[in-house]
């Protein structure tokens, strides 16, 4: 005898992270008792209905796993009693290619799931053209009503935006819903920032917008059931069928805390700490008016619940503690990190490809695009050996949704799992992007700095080298100097000569390459840059933005040039013109050198004050000043200004808690990704 499959405990998680729940999924959704009774009632008693919300409040889940469950219970049990199912239920949300032929083969197919038949009364008559035509099949079959929900509708728009007038689908949808003789009620079900678009079917279809339905995210007691129910409906059901199984519990103040954590406006799937905390509604009790992030709900449960089957192993029972929550860093890390773990894991030439693809998959304002793998290929430039384990690796972290062949498109289609992940995508996006540029801004400024380096190190060698002749010349005349007669050394034409051509060599050295520095415009070359120890914020930890000399400030090429040209010229002036003995001669050469180089290392240091080499601190902007100039909302972004290093900026800002007014004088606590984290100074002066 065969022994029976018993799925493991994660294999049966009552919690669906951010999966949509379906029809299959009934058992564990909770809290929606109230929706799903207004939306079921509004279908029965109105021809068309539309049903709107935000981005992740749980539309397709109401739907799916609420209203088609419980229609589809009205199904059975009338065909148990009354011998016919008297009710077809649809439920549609494949709006990438042409819909119509989709959606008449899914009429089919509910016919044959009301007769509880398996791909069997679609072999009774062949499918009509029209959707009037297709339902009205349906009907009979039936021997009832049929409903059709239109879910994710604001996907129809994102396809086919163009020919709305004339697409097949556009024509089709309103004679049905006009054609009295369908026995039929139809529901849309849109996002609510895309609900005026319907404004295409004005004067199409008749009381366009006179039932509008609008769910919010659920309530903190709706929330409560659906941490709590699911774990009852797991002892009771799940725990009971496998035989005595592991059973599972959860730590009361695990749920409040979890509640807590994941209100709206506590978190968002953007950078981690641009997170401003909402307070509870002042003079209210708790829970009322208070909404909970439906799909991050889901996410934590979900994850918890995975860390807890893996500590308690294959036979131990399964208890939801607290202590692991803060242990997952809460609620905001375990939704943040959610994506950028999986992204983390990724190699670097995958993450790369990642990027090309998100640019596709996710529009700029958030708006998810399923694309097929070959055309993904070609949009990121890779090969396709090289994009599919990407696809897989990502897929099977649910951050994207593979989506089933269409009979006109063969290749499997993919775009991203959730609505709420496209913030989340765009956000990590830009910030990989603007970490790969700063790469490359340093391995550029790494690469300038090593070629400076070497011309710097030429040119020293170079004026080492002259200077050094120098030498050795006043050395040689010194020395002939005084084996002879001082007088006749000083008239004599051939020292004159010799003396002339130092001169000369050294002011058209020191000249030349000064003049090519300056063309070439090589700042490495001046006494500033010398060396890393030339210039440093004074005091880096006292916040000073001095300059302190160092050794390098005084010898370095573009002083030793100064001081060559000014000796070469003076020497050469002063031996020709002025009739001076030898020694007279080199040591107003040589004051007149040192006074190049003191001018011009005096120079460069006033004029080039603000051209330091960069030490962390110029960077970090934690701990300064700052001025509110654009009012800071609560849970929003405004700005500030302040002076950093003697140079005035501006950045976005968010508030640690509360909004700021405008003028406020605030304290930058952290800096990440291009925004402040600011609090007001007022208010740490009073802690």
């Amino acid at each position: 005898m065969t022994a029976e499959f018993v799925p493991s405990a994660a294999e049966i998680a009552p919690y669906k992270g951010l999966m949509p729940f379906a029809e299959e999924d009934a058992r564990f959704f909770f809290g929606r008792d109230a929706e799903r009774e207004l939306v079921i009632s509004n279908l029965m008693a109105s021809r068309f209905t539309v049903v709107y919300g935000g981005s992740g409040v749980g539309k397709s889940s109401l739907l799916r796993a609420g209203v088609k469950h419980r229609l589809r219970e009205v199904t059975r049990d009338n065909l148990r009693n009354l011998g016919t199912p008297q009710l077809g239920v649809v439920v549609f949300s494949s709006w990438r290619d042409d819909p119509l032929p989709t959606l008449l083969h899914s009429i089919t197919r509910a016919v044959e799931e009301s007769w509880q038949l398996a791909h069997a009364v679609g072999a009774r008559y062949s499918m009509p053209s029209h959707l009037d035509d297709a339902l009205q099949r349906g009907v009979e079959s039936v021997d009832g009503e049929f409903v059709v929900i239109l879910d994710q509708f604001e996907d129809y728009f994102q396809y086919h935006s163009d020919g709305l007038d004339t697409d097949r689908f556009a024509v089709e949808l309103p004679l049905a819903i006009t054609n009295e003789a369908v026995r039929a009620s139809f529901l849309v079900s849109i996002r609510e920032d895309a609900l005026a678009k319907l404004d295409c079917f004005e004067g199409r279809i008749p009381n366009l917008f006179s039932n509008l339905l609008r769910i919010d995210h659920l309530d903190r007691d709706a929330a409560r059931q659906a941490i709590e129910r699911p774990i009852e409906l797991y002892n009771h059901h799940d725990v009971s069928r496998t035989g005595g199984g592991p059973s599972a519990s959860i730590e009361p103040a695990l749920v409040e805390t979890v509640l807590d954590q994941v209100r709206i406006g506590h978190l968002t799937m953007g950078d981690l700490h641009l997170v401003a905390p909402s307070p509870p509604d002042e003079g209210s009790p708790t829970g009322e008016r208070e909404r909970i992030e439906t799909p991050y709900l889901q996410l934590v449960m979900k994850r918890l619940w995975e860390a807890e089957v893996a500590a308690a192993g294959p036979e131990g029972d399964i208890n939801l503690r607290s202590s692991t929550l803060e242990r997952l860093g809460g609620a905001e890390q375990i939704v943040h990190t959610h994506l950028d773990t999986t992204m983390d894991e990724l190699a670097p030439r995958e993450r790369d490809i990642a990027v090309r693809i998100f640019s596709y998959l996710v529009t700029p304002s958030g708006t998810k695009i399923a694309h097929s793998a070959p055309d993904l290929a070609v949009y990121a430039g890779v090969s396709a050996p090289e994009l599919d384990p990407v696809l897989a690796r990502l897929a099977a972290a649910r951050i994207l949704m593979p989506l089933a062949p269409h009979a006109e498109h063969a290749a499997v289609r993919y775009e991203i799992f959730h609505d709420v992940l496209a913030a989340a995508i765009l956000d990590w996006r830009t910030r990989y992007l603007r970490d790969k540029e700063r790469d490359l801004a340093g391995r550029q400024l790494a690469v300038e700095r090593h070629r400076v380096w070497h011309l710097r190190r030429r040119v020293i060698s170079l004026s080492a080298l002259l200077i050094a002749v120098i030498v050795l010349a006043i050395i040689a005349l010194v020395e002939t100097e005084a084996v002879g007669n001082a007088q006749q050394v000083a008239l004599s034409r051939e020292a004159g000569q010799r003396l002339e051509s130092v001169f000369v060599a050294c002011f058209a050295f020191g000249a030349l390459f000064t003049l090519l520095s300056a063309l070439l415009g090589v700042h490495g070359l001046h006494g500033l840059h010398a060396g890393h120890s030339a210039v440093h914020p004074a005091g880096a930890h006292g916040g000073g933005t001095g300059l302190r000399r160092g050794p390098s400030a005084l010898a370095n090429p573009s002083s030793l040039l100064a001081f060559l040209t000014w000796f070469g010229a003076a020497g050469y002036l002063l031996e020709r013109y002025a009739g001076w003995g030898l020694a007279a001669v080199l040591a107003g050469a040589v004051a007149a050198g040192a006074a190049g180089w003191y001018l011009i290392t005096r120079f460069l240091e006033l004029v080039l004050s603000g051209e330091r080499e960069m030490n962390p601190e110029d960077y970090r902007v934690e701990g300064t000043i700052a001025r509110v100039s654009i009012a800071i909302p609560e849970a929003g972004t405004g700005e500030v200004v302040f002076t950093k290093g003697g140079v005035r900026r501006s950045e976005a800002a968010r508030a640690l808690a509360g909004p700021i007014p405008r003028g406020t004088e605030v304290l930058i606590t952290r800096y990440a990704n291009g925004f402040a984290t600011v609090e007001p100074w007022s208010v740490l002066l009073e802690d």
